[in-house]
């Protein structure tokens, strides 16, 4: 088994109208270890849960040690879909449709909140406890400009980013809306706070998949043009032809999950240790290729 470890909007690319997506930038790519070792990522794609339990995680985050592992990426690729996803999408309507000063609060709650330092290790430990695997260590500050970025919790976001939902329900067909409240729900379970509580690759893909045939066999269609998910219904114009517009998304690793590593077994780290898969017909990442 193999872990990507810098899952992230940047590293998804998008190709042209066909709309397939592929995973780049394998330079953290590593085979699945179960000890400790020097952490790979981008802080705001990063799973607290592999530092250990909340009263040592963010202290290890400094460190950059920990045990990744698949589960990380998941919980990364759920990330990506609600940050480079679902929230470009929503504001991108909001702004178009004149609704910015309604949608924006929503969305600005599932924004992580920086709380700058310095901090000593008692109140890393603290914020842990405090904010447990919802709290970020940002690695690239310097000493004096230490910070770190707490998330609200799961159920707190997922709320906020249904409202804004319900909010454009009117620029949605009805099976888009059913399909983005399916890939809300699908997102947030992937960033679960404990690993074995997230489903694995394959039922990530499985799931995916269902939510594009949903939308491509029923209401997917405006004046004979095919949509893709995440497009905006006021963009369509009747055309004399049929234009395929169908979108694909991320490759994801579908090979089985082996047994997940609990948090507990990360917080066991002594405290003195300083593919290829197929593409998805959904959009997950807003960033096309050159």
């Amino acid at each position: 088994s193999y872990i990507h470890r810098d899952i992230k909007g940047e590293n998804i690319l998008v190709k042209g109208e066909s709309g397939s997506g592929a995973v780049t930038d394998f330079g953290s790519l590593t085979p699945k270890k179960k000890q400790p070792h020097l952490t790979r990522g981008t802080e705001l794609y990063l799973d607290p849960a592999q530092f250990g339990s909340p009263g040592s995680s963010l202290w290890r985050q400094k460190l950059r040690i920990g045990i990744q592992n698949q589960e990380a990426d998941i919980l990364a690729l759920g990330r990506v879909i609600e940050r480079d996803g679902l929230e470009h999408l929503l504001r991108h309507l909001a702004e178009k449709n004149g609704k910015t000063a309604e949608i924006k609060p929503l969305l600005d709650k599932i924004k992580p909140q920086m709380i700058p330092g310095p901090f000593t290790d008692q109140r890393l430990r603290e914020q842990g406890l405090q904010h447990p695997y919802r709290a970020i260590y940002f690695v690239r500050s310097t000493p004096a400009s230490e910070r770190l970025f707490i998330y609200n919790p799961l159920q707190e976001r997922q709320y906020y980013v249904d409202g804004a939902i319900d909010s454009l329900k009117e620029h949605f067909s009805d099976a888009e809306f059913q399909a983005l409240k399916r890939l809300v729900s699908l997102a947030y379970s992937m960033q679960a706070e404990l690993p074995h509580q997230r489903p694995d690759a394959n039922e990530v893909a499985q799931e995916l998949v269902q939510l594009c045939l949903r939308v491509q066999t029923t209401e997917n269609t405006r004046g004979g043009v095919a949509r893709r998910l995440f497009d905006d219904p006021s963009d369509d114009e009747t055309t004399t032809q049929p234009v395929s517009r169908r979108r694909e998304g991320p490759a994801v690793d579908t090979r089985k999950r082996k047994r997940h590593v609990e948090p507990e077994e990360a917080s066991s780290i002594p405290s003195d240790e300083c593919k290829d898969g197929f593409p998805l017909s959904v959009t997950v990442a807003t960033k096309k290729a050159p």
